[in-house]
């Protein structure tokens, strides 16, 4: 079996299911974010809370109506997706375990050239690692799916590096490959590789995923807070104008 074929027809079959989890899972809880975030604005608009000092900053306020609901219903959406994905590549590593295992000891070829070259050019950095890792891959530049070659097989390097005593990074892989034999490793020796992956790459990797999309999402959440927030403190200052600083009376 060609072992890293076996690995980019995996990814791509995973990614491409993100499609059907979009238009069904993320169609769902999307639609669920849809009807909470209407739930929450007709119980806000009852209580009057998009009431605003003037005329035009109601209307504005009012927008919330329709942003609100919209704002959820994507955000339920996209994260109940990638949630999904992730539960898929979880169960999916769980039932390839024994294939995971005969994919590393295939890949120690791939990680002694790795070490070489890294030692002859004397270019010893993450972000030349991360392109010796993806090279050949053929997934697009910066891609989800580029990433998720490069997290796979960086965990199966992680999981050589601890097992075998060397530091976690690339100065430890370049004195792997220099110390070590590492074409007398067997399956054997990669047993509970699937268990590091799973923890190390369903939780690393789809952690940065969600940071991404939270990031993204930020600025468009912050719009009502932040308008709420300016309202409150409007309100805050004009009230506290409106009190007299000296009521009590003097004999």
């Amino acid at each position: 079996m060609e072992m890293a074929t076996w690995l980019i027809g995996e990814i791509t079959g995973i990614f491409g299911s993100a499609i059907w989890n979009f238009f069904t899972k993320g169609f769902f809880f999307g639609i669920l974010g849809f009807a909470l975030g209407i739930t929450l604005v007709i119980i806000a608009n009852k209580r009057k809370a998009f009431h605003r000092p003037n005329r035009v900053w109601t209307i504005l306020a009012k927008a919330h109506l329709i942003y609100v609901p919209i704002l959820l219903g994507l955000l339920f959406g996209v994260f109940a997706s990638v949630f999904s994905i992730q539960k898929t590549t979880g169960d999916w590593i769980t039932q390839s375990t024994g294939t995971i295992e005969e994919y590393a000891v295939g890949y120690i070829p791939h990680v002694e050239k790795i070490g070489r070259q890294l030692i002859e050019s004397g270019q010893q950095t993450q972000e030349d690692l991360y392109s010796k890792i993806v090279e050949g891959s053929g997934f697009a530049e910066g891609s989800w799916a580029q990433q998720f070659y490069y997290w796979f097989n960086r965990n199966i390097i992680s999981f050589l590096l601890n097992k075998l005593g060397y530091s976690d990074d690339v100065t430890g892989i370049a004195q792997m490959v220099e110390g070590e034999n590492l074409q007398q490793l067997n399956a054997g020796f990669f047993g509970g590789v699937s268990n590091n992956l799973r923890n190390n790459l369903v939780g690393n990797y789809f952690m940065t995923i969600y940071y991404g999309l939270l990031v993204f999402f930020l600025p468009f959440i912050l719009i009502p807070v932040g308008e709420v927030v300016i309202h409150n403190l409007n309100r805050w200052a004009f009230s506290g104008k409106s009190t007299s600083p000296g009521d009590s009376g003097g004999v």
